[in-house]
């Protein structure tokens, strides 16, 4: 985020949705959030340009922050509902 570091979470909802799985194995969400840490940080970078002056803590990044599929670009979905 522009060579500043925000801390940031993402629940296992989204975890699965950027994915594309059902559900994570616990033993295998470390493995998945590091195959797809580069679509999360994106993801937050896409969450803190729509909302910069609501976040004043951690990022927390819930199912429906993610686009339906696990191919498309990670992008905040609903972002116009959140402007509102």
């Amino acid at each position: 985020m522009g060579g500043i570091t925000r801390p940031c979470a993402i629940s296992r909802g989204a975890l699965e949705a950027l994915t594309g799985a059902s559900f994570i194995a616990p033993r295998d969400l470390l493995t998945r959030f590091a195959t797809q840490q580069t679509r999360i940080e994106d993801l937050a970078r896409s969450l803190f340009a729509i909302r910069p002056e609501s976040i004043t803590g951690t990022l927390n990044i819930w199912t429906d922050d993610v686009d339906d599929s696990p191919d498309a670009p990670a992008r905040a979905q609903h972002a116009e509902r959140r402007l509102a």
